[in-house]
């Protein structure tokens, strides 16, 4: 899903191949209700040539510094039911150039994406430029915008993982927030570490990686990481979307 380049070890400890036996986290141990916060930038970022380019509203350095993009979530999840709110900044270009400066205008656009799920039932919104668009009245979920699900926490078949993607290794770390698994996928320089839970734990659907790191359409490199991940039982009158 998300393939993602090496980042440090969480503790700073030396990670270790997982051994075939332990293929499967211990059954039972599934992660049912947490709050996760989430947050992505960009790293290294490769020089832009800002000529001939005027900056509206911010300044070249953002934040998120142009012309990269940068979002936050925050993920409340209970036992298959989840609440989540994406905040991104993206930098954008006005259609008409300033013909009196000589120069394509450069904006940072806003978004917010909130989606709420319980049960069978999808309502979403998505707040761009000032105007908010609801799918109770245009019909489309926005939710496929949001960055969720970072895939099973579970070691899988490792011959079966040889054949799909042979250029991929998987090591077991420790981290604030208990054991992840991080794919390594050195042909796309990228890395992403996921909360180890049994691979038939609806939760890590929808989980965010603990960290991840990959490139990004600037030449440098993309950097997410699990900010707060708390297993408390989320407030459901406080999932209201707009």
């Amino acid at each position: 899903m998300l393939a993602l380049a090496a980042l440090t070890a969480c503790t700073g400890e030396a990670p270790t191949s997982a051994p075939p036996a332990a293929a499967d986290a211990a059954p039972g141990n599934c992660v049912d209700t947490f709050v996760q916060r989430y947050e992505e930038a960009a790293a290294d970022a490769a020089p832009v040539n800002a000529q001939n380019i005027c900056f509206e509203g911010s300044s070249s350095d953002g934040p998120p510094k142009y012309p990269t993009r940068s979002l936050s979530i925050r993920l409340d999840y209970d036992r298959g039911d989840y609440f989540v709110v994406q905040e991104s900044a993206d930098w954008a270009y006005d259609e008409e150039p300033d013909a009196a400066r000589g120069c394509v205008v450069a904006r940072l656009e806003r978004t917010t994406v909130v989606e709420r799920v319980l049960g069978n039932v999808k309502v979403s919104a998505m707040t761009r430029k000032g105007e908010t668009l609801r799918s109770a009245a245009t019909g489309e979920q926005y939710g496929s915008r949001i960055r969720l699900g970072s895939g099973p926490g579970a070691l899988p078949n490792l011959p079966s993982l040889a054949l799909q993607t042979p250029a991929t290794e998987l090591l077991r770390e420790d981290s604030p927030f208990g054991t992840c698994l991080r794919a390594i996928s050195a042909p796309m320089k990228s890395s992403s570490c996921t909360l180890e839970q049994p691979r038939e734990c609806k939760s890590s659907q929808v989980m965010l990686p603990i960290d991840m790191r990959f490139p990004n359409a600037q030449g440098g490199m993309q950097v997410g990481r699990t900010t707060s991940l708390e297993r408390v039982a989320a407030n459901k009158s406080e999932w209201v979307v707009p």
